[in-house]
């Protein structure tokens, strides 16, 4: 069962499936910390949690990239809550473009955001479960680490990279009662996603054409995967360990 103080850290949760995840966690009970670098966003988040459940989230303003930032928001959830319950690792997008393109800059940055900020926030977070004895993190990936899209090189690698550390750290932190795993999206109604399909075509026409692939026929909401996460850190999935999950609609044609 849910811990009834069970606390948990989401990363960039102003907006799209980060915003999901809360929404679903908040309803399930936990205890959140949502940080984000956009402070309106924030705001608006927090704001529109309680009006719908009537309970508060603990809201930092924190950019992904950058480490002090990062320690504000473990320092901040620690005083608050006392310890870190759970992690959910969910990221911005870095650059997409042609490999040749990227410059070392943006590879720099991608990998402060993306893979530096999970090796700190997961050294963090274990630190309170070990000692607690009980845990989950979760680590939100891509359909690109099955499938590979052209342009996503950045994505691809890095978050191929997250799935390899989910994967070791089950072999040294299970004894704990910590279990770690990962969640591969698909295509979900996002502002991001929306964005990307008025660059070919209109919103509406362009996300009708790409559901007539999805298996499903169409694309997800955020909070279906907030529904995912929320079982991966629930005991009701207390026997999966070091998986990789996809949720996708079945479009990735990948089989393992």
């Amino acid at each position: 069962m849910l811990f009834m103080t069970s606390s948990v850290i989401v990363s960039a949760a102003s907006a799209g499936i980060g915003k999901g995840i809360v929404a679903v966690l908040l309803g399930y009970g936990y205890n959140i910390t949502a940080f984000s670098r956009d402070e309106s966003k924030l705001r608006a988040l927090k704001e529109e949690m309680k009006l719908k459940f009537g309970r508060e989230i603990n809201t930092v303003v924190a950019d992904l990239s950058v480490r002090s930032d990062l320690e504000n928001v473990v320092s901040n959830h620690r005083e608050k809550y006392g310890s870190i319950d759970n992690l959910v690792v969910n990221y911005g997008d870095p650059k997409v473009s042609s490999f040749i393109e990227i410059s070392d800059e943006d590879w720099d940055y991608a990998i402060s955001m993306m893979l530096k900020s999970t090796i700190y926030l997961t050294r963090e977070a274990l630190r309170d479960m070990i000692r607690t004895k009980h845990g989950s993190i979760v680590y939100v990936t891509s359909m690109t680490v099955r499938e590979p899209i052209e342009g996503f090189s950045i994505s691809a690698s890095l978050r191929s990279a997250v799935i390899s550390l989910a994967k070791t750290l089950t072999h040294e932190v299970s004894q704990n009662g910590i279990r770690v795993n990962t969640i591969a999206q698909g295509y979900f109604n996002t502002d991001r996603f929306r964005d990307i399909m008025k660059r070919e075509i209109d919103s509406l026409s362009g996300m009708k054409r790409l559901a007539g692939e999805i298996p499903l026929r169409r694309v997800g909401e955020p909070e279906e995967i907030g529904e995912l996460v929320e079982f991966l850190l629930s005991s009701r999935s207390s026997y999966i360990n070091g998986a990789n999950i996809p949720i996708d609609g079945g479009i990735t044609k990948f089989p393992l």
